[in-house]
């Protein structure tokens, strides 16, 4: 196993569960500005939605940047429904962030493993 993956399975165990990832990513956001919401499992809803909303919108006022994430474990898939609403945001965020030349929108599946990536594109600061 090289270094890289070793260091990616070290941050990956940082959590017991997908809850404790959802708390330190809304943590990340928060604390560099953002206004977040997340999305409880959509399946079990009784409003109105799609199924597969992404777990994590988050929005940064001052900077006027959107991010649709989807929080994963290191194995966990994507149900249809979450596929659906990705690839759907995914072409959304490609035509609006060629338009304004610059990513106003991020669209993702995040797990923990990628917690160095997710601290960057919040803004730097970590809890």
């Amino acid at each position: 196993m090289g270094h890289e993956q070793a260091m990616a399975d070290a941050l990956a165990d940082r959590f017991a569960n997908e809850a404790q990832f959802t708390n330190w990513v809304i943590a990340v956001y928060r604390i560099n500005g953002w206004l977040v919401t997340h999305m409880h499992d959509s399946r079990k809803q009784h409003w109105s939605t799609n199924k597969g909303i992404p777990d994590i919108i988050a929005v940064h006022p001052v900077h006027r940047r959107i991010h649709f994430l989807e929080l994963k474990t290191k194995k966990g898939k994507p149900t249809l429904g979450q596929r659906v609403w990705l690839d759907a945001l995914e072409r959304t965020a490609k035509l609006i962030n060629a338009a304004a030349d610059m990513d106003l929108l991020t669209v993702g599946i995040r797990r923990p493993a990628d917690q160095d990536q997710i601290i960057m594109e919040a803004g730097g600061i970590a809890p």
